[in-house]
C-alpha cells in the first residue's frame, strides 16, 4: 500500500482539471503577448481567467500577479517593497520561524544597511503581540509573517497583526505568506488588511512552476526580473499560460470544497493523534497542540528517536513523511522552527510532519498509525 502523507510539500494535481485544460497545451500554445490573433486569443483566456479569480478573490485582475513559485513570489514581495520604500526607512519586522525563501532574503538586506527585527514565537508557536507593538518603529517599511506554519500547521493571529500595525502607521506595508494557509484561513483577500499575500499552485491541486503575489493596488514596489512588460509591468517573463489556467481554476475548486474538507480533515488528524498519544503517552510531543492549528499538517515530535530513520523506515514500507520544510528535509538535523518553539532537543530530533490532503483516506491513516507502532518501539 502506497500511503502519500506528504501535501504540504506538495499535493497531488487534480486530475479532473487536467482533463480539462489538456486540450490547452496543443489548442492555445500561442504566446500571449504576440500581436496576431492567435496571441490576442490566447491572452483573452488567461485575463478571463485572471477576472474570475480576482473577482472570488474579491480584488481586481490587476492585483493578481502570476510568478514561477511561492519562493519568487516572495522574493518579490520582500526585495521589491525594501528597494522601492528604502527612502522612508530601512527597518523591516518579521518572525523568526518564516520560510526559508523570506528569512533569507532578509539576510541579504541585512547585508545591505537594512535593520531586520525577528520577532521570536512562543512554544505554542505564536508570536508575541507585545513584542510586535515594541518593534514597530518611525523607520519600519514592511512587516512579513508566515500566517500559517508549514511545519506545525500553527495561525498566526493575522487580523490583529494588521490592526497594530495600522493604528502605528497605516503606511506600513504588510506581507502575509499564505502558502500553507490558502483558503484555509483566508478565502478573500479583500477580508484581510495586508497589501502582499503570497500563494502557490502546487499547494493547491495545480502543477509546479505557477504562483501567485497579490500586490495591492498603490502598493509600491520594484520589479525583481527585468526584460518584458508581462504581469503589468512587476513581473517579466513569457506567462506560464497552461500553469495560471490550471491554478485559477483549482483555486475555485479548493475554495468551493474548503469547508467540507476542513471538517473531514480535522477528524482524520485528531484521529490519527489521538491514536499516537494512546500509544506513546509522554514519548511523543504534538507541535502547537494548544494552538489554533490547520486540520492537515501535525506533526509528531518522537522522544530520543532519530527522524530519518523512523522517514525512512515508513518509506520503505510505503509511507511518504517529511521531516519538516520540502525545501530544507534532506538536512540530517533540527528544525529551526522546532527550535524556536523551545521543544527539547531529546523531542526535536525525532520531530517528523504528517501533512494530509484531498484524497487521504481514514484506511491509509490506520496503515500509517500501525507501521508507526511497528517501528517506533519503546
Amino acid at each position: 500500500m502506497m500511503v502519500y502523507l506528504d501535501y504540504a510539500a506538495t499535493t497531488i494535481p487534480d486530475r479532473d482539471i487536467y482533463r480539462e485544460v489538456e486540450e490547452y497545451f496543443f489548442k492555445f500554445y500561442a504566446n500571449p503577448s504576440s500581436f496576431h490573433h492567435f496571441g490576442r486569443q490566447t491572452r483573452e483566456i488567461l485575463e478571463k481567467e485572471r477576472s474570475l479569480l480576482a473577482e472570488l478573490l474579491g480584488i481586481s485582475a490587476e492585483e493578481v500577479i502570476f510568478c514561477s513559485s511561492g519562493t519568487e513570489a516572495n522574493n518579490l514581495a520582500i526585495f521589491g517593497c525594501a528597494y522601492a520604500n528604502s527612502h522612508k526607512g530601512k527597518h523591516i519586522i518579521s518572525t523568526t520561524v518564516e520560510h526559508k525563501s523570506v528569512l533569507m532574503p532578509l539576510a541579504k538586506l541585512e547585508t545591505e544597511g537594512f535593520k531586520v527585527s525577528y520577532l521570536h514565537v512562543n512554544s505554542d508557536g505564536v508570536l508575541n503581540i507585545d513584542d510586535l507593538k515594541r518593534s514597530l518603529t518611525k523607520d519600519t517599511i514592511l512587516v512579513s509573517v508566515l500566517v500559517v506554519n508549514n511545519e506545525t500547521g500553527v495561525v498566526q493571529p493575522y487580523n490583529e497583526i494588521s490592526k497594530i500595525i495600522r493604528s502605528f502607521n497605516d503606511k506600513i506595508i504588510i506581507h502575509y505568506d499564505l502558502v500553507a494557509g490558502f483558503p484555509k484561513v483566508i478565502k478573500k483577500f479583500n477580508e484581510v488588511d495586508a497589501n502582499l499575500i503570497t500563494i502557490s499552485g502546487h499547494k493547491l491541486y495545480a502543477p509546479k512552476g505557477i504562483a501567485i503575489l497579490y500586490i495591492k493596488s498603490e502598493t509600491k514596489l520594484i520589479p525583481q526580473i527585468l526584460g518584458g512588460e508581462q504581469e503589468f509591468g512587476k513581473r517579466a517573463g513569457t506567462e506560464n499560460f497552461i500553469g495560471a489556467i490550471f491554478m485559477c481554476k483549482s483555486i475555485k475548486k479548493c475554495i468551493h470544497e474548503q469547508d467540507r474538507e476542513w471538517e473531514r480533515l480535522w477528524l482524520l488528524r485528531d484521529y490519527f493523534e489521538t491514536k499516537l498519544l494512546e500509544k506513546y503517552n509522554t514519548n511523543i510531543l504534538i507541535a502547537g497542540k494548544n494552538s489554533v492549528r490547520i486540520p492537515n499538517i501535525t506533526s509528531i515530535c518522537f522522544k530520543n528517536k532519530n527522524k530519518n530513520a523512523i522517514i525512512e523506515a515508513l518509506s520503505e514500507a510505503g509511507v511518504y513523511v517529511s521531516g519538516g520544510s520540502a525545501c530544507k528535509s534532506r538536512e540530517n538535523q533540527i528544525s529551526y522552527v522546532i527550535s524556536a518553539m523551545g521543544i527539547p532537543e531529546s523531542f526535536a530530533t525525532g520531530c517528523i510532519r504528517f501533512s494530509f490532503g484531498r484524497y487521504t483516506t481514514k484506511e491509509e491513516i490506520d496503515y500509517t498509525i500501525n507501521k508507526i507502532y511497528e517501528i517506533v518501539k519503546y
